[in-house]
């Protein structure tokens, strides 16, 4: 007998749950974009598929690019906004902020990012800068606007950085980096462009 599986996220585990159904002999699976369903919602579609092609190399025959515009698709006709933090699909689940991340994903994408951002139909996000940037990311930043200044000046924004992050309780955009950094150097006349 072939058997299908239908998980309700109350608990945070449809989608785990889903995953094992899979592995223990099921043949089908109940799933649903963003996860709707009542109560706590369901088996989320985006992030099984997306778990099954990554952690079981799994070969699912769907094409993973329209998950992202799918997902955003559903968020509006349904009236239910995506979490920020969303597997998969929400707004900062391709944002890094982090020293060491930052570091190594600017040499290599691969090394903290279990996908890529147009294996589903998005954008590479740029990186956060806030409290637990390191100087490495900042001073690329820089670099690629063409703005070279000493290791005591990036230390220099860097804090300056960090103080305005926790000041406001977000981390800033590159633009924003950008805009503080002109700022700070011009002030201290340390820009050597």
């Amino acid at each position: 007998m072939e058997l299908e599986f239908h998980g309700h996220n109350d608990l945070g585990m449809a989608n785990a749950n889903s995953l094992e159904a899979l592995s223990s002999g099921a043949k089908s699976l109940s799933l649903t974009v963003n996860g709707l369903g009542e109560r706590a919602g369901n088996a989320a579609l985006e992030e099984v598929i997306m778990a099954l092609e990554l952690s079981f190399g799994c070969r699912h025959g769907y094409n993973t690019s329209f998950i992202g515009s799918l997902s955003n698709f559903v968020s509006k006709a349904s009236k239910r906004p995506l979490p920020f933090s969303k597997p998969v699909t929400g707004g900062k689940a391709l944002s890094h902020e982090s020293g060491i991340h930052t570091r190594f994903l600017i040499s290599d994408r691969n090394t903290y990012q279990l996908k890529a951002a147009n294996k589903i139909g998005r954008e590479e996000a740029e990186f956060v800068y806030g409290k637990h940037t390191g100087s490495y990311a900042l001073r690329n930043l820089l670099e690629r606007e063409s703005i070279y200044v000493s290791e005591v000046s990036v230390s220099a924004l860097l804090e300056k950085v960090k103080q305005v992050a926790v000041a406001n309780k977000q981390g800033l955009s590159e633009m924003e980096v950008i805009s503080l950094a002109r700022q700070l150097f011009a002030e201290n006349s340390q820009i050597k462009a």
